[in-house]
C-alpha cells in the first residue's frame, strides 16, 4: 500500500487519471482489506510516452535510481520511464562523487533510445556534478565523461527534497514487518472460531502505520543488553589462547556454582526435568556441510550462535576448554578422553551432577569441568547438561572469557551429539562467546616419533629444507603435538645444512662507529691497491692509491706488481719524500701490507700501522669511494686499455681540484692553502702585484689554519650525518664470549657454494664491534660482527 501511494504521489497525474485509478480500485476492493480499516485506493500506474526532456538522477548507498520524464511546469512533469539497479562488487567502494557520476552514465545508457540526438537535462542533488564536463577528474571518471561525449546534455543541481522521483526508487520497497493481514474469508473463519495462523506481508500498513527503516533501527538499538554481553564483545584469534591468560605463578582454584544461583528462571529448569522431551524448536538442527580451509573448518551455523571449528584436538588447545566427566571423574566425551591419554585429567574434586568446576591452570587459561549424572538415563543427562552449560555460560561472562573450546564426540554420556548441539545452541544463543568445536582430525605424534616425521618433511628431498613458516604449514596439515611451531623453529635452527647453505634475509647490522679525525694534513694516510688491470705498454697492471684522511688529497702510482718491495718503494718516493712522514698508515689485511718489509719501513720512519677488518670496506670508505671516481675518469679518456697509466696524474689532479662533500673544500686548497691553478684560470697581468715573501708567508699560514679548521669541522659533521643515515635500519646483535656463530663466507667461488662457514667459538669481544673467533684448533681470526650470526648448534667440531 505504501509503495503504491509513493508511486502515485511522484507521478503527478491529472484529475482524470486519478479518477480512473480510483474506479479500478473500488472494482476490486473485495480482494483484501486491512483489519479495522477501510480499503485504501491503490493500483498500477500506466503512462503514455510523449516527448523526452528530463532525467532526474539520485544515487543511494547501494542503488542507482533514475526516472525519465517530460518537462513541464512545476509539479506537472510527466514520467515516461523508470530504471534502477544495485551497486555491485567494487562499485560499493567508490567515492561519493564516483557513485553519483556512475548514476549519470547508467541512466544515459538506459534511456539512450529516447534521448540520443536530442538536447536533454540531467537533474541531480549532488552539486559537484554540475562541473562534470570541465572538472579535473581521475582516470575512471574521465573514461565515463568520454563515453558521454556523444550526448548533448546539461547537468542541473536540484535539491534533494525536490528530487522525489529518484528518491522513491532508491527507498522502495520499505523493510518488511510482521503485521496481521487476513482476507475476508479468513475473517469469516475467525468468527466461526477457526484459528488461523499469522501471515507475514509487506504491502499493507498496520493500524499504527508502516514501520520505517529508522524506526526499525531504533527498535534494534533499544533492546536490552546485559553487562555480560558487553564484557564479552571482544573475540580472540583462533590460533591464540582464548579468554583470560593465567600468570604462571597462580595456583589452580576451583569454583562450584549450583544451578539455582545461575539460571534466573527456575520454572524452565523444573519444566525440563518434568518433561525432558519439550524443546523450543521441534525441528532438530540439520546437519550442515563443512568447508575445509587449511586447519580451520567453516560451518554454516545459526546467526545467533558464534560457532567455529578447528581440526586440532581439544587437549592441545591453548584457550579455555570445556569437557565432561561423571561424579567419579571418569570421562564422558572425547575431550576428557584425550586429556586422560596425556595424563592431564587430574580430577581430584568431587562434583555432584549438574555442577561445574572452574580450574585456573598454568597450561590453559581456564578448564570447565562439567559433571553429568552417572545414571545411564538420557533424561537426567539432558537435564544435567542444560544445568552445567548454563553455569559455564554464567562463569564465562563473569570472567570475560571470549571463547571456549570443546571436543566433538559421538555422544556425551549417552546423549546423542545432535541433542547435545541442540541444547548448546539453546543455552549460548544470542551470546557473544565464541564456541570452538575441536574435531580432533589431526594425528597426535608422541615425542619418540617426531624426529622421523621431521626428517621426512624437512631433511629429505621431499621436504627440501624449506623455511619455518612453510614447514609448519605442511606438518600441521596432518600432524600435531605440543608447541608445534616452536618445536619446528628450534629444529630448523639446529639444521646444519640450512645454516650453512641458506642466505640470511635479515643480517646483523651494528651501529656505525665514528672514526677519529686527524688534526693536520698527512698525519693519517690510507693505502690500497687497485687491480689487476689490463697490462700497459710499460708493464703496469696495478695502481697504488694513497689518500690523506683530513684533506682527502689523493696520490696514484702505477705499479708493475703488488709486492711488498714495490709498494714500499712507491710509498717512500711519492709520499714520504714529497709530503713528509705520516704518523699513521691505514691498510687492509692484504699480505703485501702486513709483510715484514713494510713493518721494517714503518719502524724506521716511526709510523704506526693500522689495519681494517677483513671484508669490511666501511673502515676505509673514503679511499674506496675515490676508486670509483678514478675508474670513471679512466673510462672517459683512455682510448686503448694499454695507455691508462698515462692518465693517472691528470685523474688525481681532477679529483684533488674538486670540492669534497665532507670538507666543503678542494683537497688541493686544504693542503696548499690556495685553489689549484688550472688552464682555464686568468693569466697574470702586468698590473697585478705579487705579494712579498713576508706577506706571502703570513697569508699562507693564516689561510691554511683557517682552512684546516673548517675542513676538520665539516668532516666531523659529515661523519655524524652519515651515521644518522646508516643507523636508520639496524639489526644489532649482542655477542658474548662463549657464543657459537656462523660467519658469512667471502669471497664465494660460485653461486652454489655455501653462504656461511662455522660454527665458530667467540674468544674475545672488542668495543668496536669486532670479535675474535676460533677458526681452527690453533688459529684465530678477528672479524666484524656484521659478518656473524648466532648459531643454535654447539656440538659440531671445528675443522
Amino acid at each position: 500500500m505504501q509503495r503504491l501511494k509513493s508511486i502515485i504521489d511522484t507521478s503527478h497525474l491529472d484529475t482524470s487519471e486519478l479518477d480512473s485509478i480510483n474506479s479500478l480500485l473500488q472494482e476490486h476492493s473485495d480482494r483484501f482489506y486491512l483489519e479495522g480499516d477501510e480499503l485504501p485506493a491503490t493500483n498500477v500506474v500506466e503512462h503514455k510516452i510523449t516527448t523526452v526532456d528530463d532525467i532526474p538522477v539520485n544515487q543511494k548507498q547501494y542503488r542507482l535510481p533514475h526516472s525519465l520524464r517530460e518537462e513541464g511546469m512545476i509539479g506537472q512533469e510527466r514520467p515516461i520511464a523508470y530504471t534502477s539497479r544495485v551497486l555491485r562488487g567494487p562499485e560499493l567502494r567508490y567515492e561519493v562523487y564516483e557513485k553519483e557520476a556512475l548514476a549519470i552514465v547508467h541512466s544515459v545508457q538506459c534511456f539512450r533510445p529516447y534521448i540520443y540526438g536530442r538536447h536533454f537535462k540531467i537533474y541531480t542533488d549532488h552539486r559537484p556534478l554540475v562541473w562534470f564536463k570541465t572538472a579535473e577528474l581521475n582516470t575512471r571518471v574521465q573514461k565515463w565523461r568520454f563515453r558521454l561525449a556523444e550526448f548533448d546534455f546539461q547537468i542541473i543541481y536540484k535539491e534533494g527534497r525536490f528530487n522525489t522521483a529518484a528518491d522513491a526508487l532508491s527507498r522502495n520497497p520499505p523493510e518488511t514487518c510482521e503485521v496481521k493481514a487476513v482476507t475476508r474469508a479468513q475473517t469469516q473463519k475467525a468468527n466461526n472460531q477457526i484459528p488461523e495462523p499469522t501471515q507475514q506481508v509487506d504491502s499493507l500498513e498496520t493500524p499504527k502505520g508502516p514501520i520505517t527503516r529508522a524506526q526499525a533501527r531504533l527498535a534494534n538499538q533499544t533492546k536490552s543488553t546485559s553487562p555480560q554481553d558487553i564484557a564479552t564483545s571482544q573475540q580472540g584469534n583462533d590460533d591464540s589462547p582464548e579468554g583470560v591468560t593465567t600468570p604462571p605463578d597462580v595456583s589452580p582454584e576451583i569454583v562450584t556454582i549450583p544451578l539455582d544461583q545461575v539460571v534466573p528462571d527456575k520454572t524452565i529448569v523444573s519444566e525440563r526435568r518434568d518433561k525432558p522431551d519439550i524443546r523450543p524448536n521441534e525441528n532438530p538442527p540439520k546437519e550442515s556441510k563443512s568447508v575445509d580451509i587449511g586447519n580451520k573448518v567453516l560451518t554454516p551455523t545459526p546467526r545467533s550462535l558464534s560457532l567455529v571449528e578447528t581440526k586440532e584436538p581439544l587437549e592441545l588447545r591453548q584457550g579455555a576448554i570445556m569437557y565432561f566427566v561423571n561424579s567419579k571423574g571418569l570421562p564422558l566425551d572425547a575431550g576428557a578422553l584425550g586429556l586422560e591419554k596425556l595424563k592431564r585429567l587430574d580430577y581430584e574434586y568431587h562434583l555432584d551432577p549438574g555442577e561445574v568446576a572452574l580450574i585456573k591452570d598454568k597450561r590453559v587459561a581456564y578448564q570447565f569441568v562439567a559433571c553429568l549424572t552417572h545414571d545411564g538415563s538420557q533424561k537426567f543427562v539432558r537435564d544435567d547438561l542444560f544445568s552445567t552449560l548454563s553455569v559455564i555460560k554464567h562463569l564465562a561472562l563473569k570472567k570475560k572469557i571470549s571463547g571456549i573450546n570443546f571436543a566433538k564426540s559421538n555422544e556425551v554420556g549417552q546423549l546423542p551429539w545432535a541433542d547435545f548441539m541442540e541444547i548448546l545452541q539453546e543455552v549460548f544463543q544470542d551470546e557473544k562467546i565464541k564456541l570452538i568445536k575441536c574435531l580432533g582430525a589431526l594425528e597426535y605424534v608422541p615425542p619418540e616419533d617426531r624426529d622421523a616425521i621431521f626428517y621426512e618433511l624437512h631433511r629429505s628431498p621431499v621436504g627440501g629444507h624449506r623455511g619455518i613458516s612453510k614447514r609448519y604449514q605442511r606438518i600441521k596439515q596432518k600432524y600435531v603435538w605440543d608447541r608445534l611451531k616452536t618445536d619446528i623453529q628450534r629444529r630448523i635452527q639446529q639444521c646444519l645444512e640450512c645454516q650453512l647453505k641458506k642466505l640470511a634475509r635479515h643480517r646483523t647490522k651494528q651501529p656505525m662507529i665514528i672514526t677519529d679525525c686527524p688534526g693536520s694534513t698527512f698525519d693519517k694516510v690510507a693505502l690500497d691497491i687497485v687491480g689487476p688491470l689490463p697490462a700497459t705498454a710499460e708493464g703496469n697492471i696495478y695502481i697504488l692509491t694513497m689518500q690523506d684522511q683530513l684533506s682527502k688529497f689523493c696520490i696514484g702510482v702505477p705499479l708493475p706488481d703488488a709486492t711488498a718491495t714495490t709498494i714500499a718503494d712507491a710509498m717512500v718516493r711519492r709520499l714520504i719524500c714529497t709530503f713528509g712522514t705520516p704518523k699513521v698508515i691505514l691498510t687492509d689485511q692484504g699480505r703485501n701490507f702486513l709483510s715484514k718489509l713494510l713493518q721494517r719501513v714503518a719502524k724506521r720512519f716511526r709510523i704506526k700501522q693500522v689495519r681494517t677488518t677483513a671484508f669490511h670496506a666501511q673502515s676505509n670508505g673514503s679511499l674506496e669511494r675515490s676508486h670509483h671516481a678514478l675508474a670513471e675518469f679512466l673510462k672517459q679518456y683512455t682510448n686503448q686499455e694499454s695507455d691508462w697509466d698515462q692518465w693517472i696524474e691528470l685523474a688525481t689532479l681532477n679529483y684533488n681540484s674538486s670540492v669534497q662533500e665532507s670538507t666543503k673544500h678542494t683537497p688541493f686548497e686544504v693542503v696548499f692553502g690556495r685553489l689549484a691553478r688550472l688552464p682555464s684560470s686568468r693569466p697574470l697581468r702586468e698590473c697585478d702585484q705579487l705579494p712579498t715573501y713576508q706577506g706571502y708567508i703570513v697569508n699562507l699560514v693564516t689561510k691554511l689554519n683557517n682552512i684546516k679548521k673548517l675542513a676538520y669541522d665539516n668532516l666531523l659533521e659529515s661523519k655524524h650525518r652519515n651515521k644518522k643515515y646508516y643507523d636508520r635500519n639496524l639489526n644489532p646483535v649482542t655477542f658474548k664470549v662463549g657464543d657459537h656463530v656462523f660467519m658469512k663466507k667471502e669471497p664465494k667461488a660460485h653461486k652454489l657454494n655455501d653462504n656461511n662457514v662455522g660454527p665458530f667459538l667467540i674468544l674475545r669481544v672488542f668495543d668496536n664491534y669486532n670479535v675474535e673467533i676460533q677458526t681452527g684448533k690453533n688459529s684465530t681470526k678477528i672479524v666484524h660482527s656484521n659478518r656473524l650470526r648466532l648459531s643454535h648448534i654447539t656440538s659440531t667440531p671445528i675443522e
